[in-house]
């Protein structure tokens, strides 16, 4: 278990064990949320995907493909990956 004191500004220096199970690096966002049952847990925060909705689109097939002709395309690659 790692400490740390609060400033009198309300900082904290997160412990480096945490830094590193988290990925955190200098500019990194973290959030703290607050568990139902009162416990608070810090995790490393993601930004939302949102802005990347549509980026793929141009690499998309002009008619999409069924179930059935995705299924037959991985069901080539893994015969391919066995035969590689």
């Amino acid at each position: 278990m790692s400490t740390s004191s609060v400033s009198s500004k309300g900082q904290v220096t997160i412990p480096k064990a945490v830094r590193e199970h988290l990925r955190v690096e200098p500019g990194s966002a973290v959030e703290f949320v607050i568990a139902p049952d009162g416990t608070v847990v810090l995790r490393k925060y993601h930004e939302s995907a949102r802005p990347l909705r549509g980026a793929l689109r141009q690499f998309a097939p002009a008619t999409p493909l069924s179930i059935e002709a995705m299924d037959a395309a991985l069901a080539d690659a893994v015969v391919q990956q066995e035969d590689a």
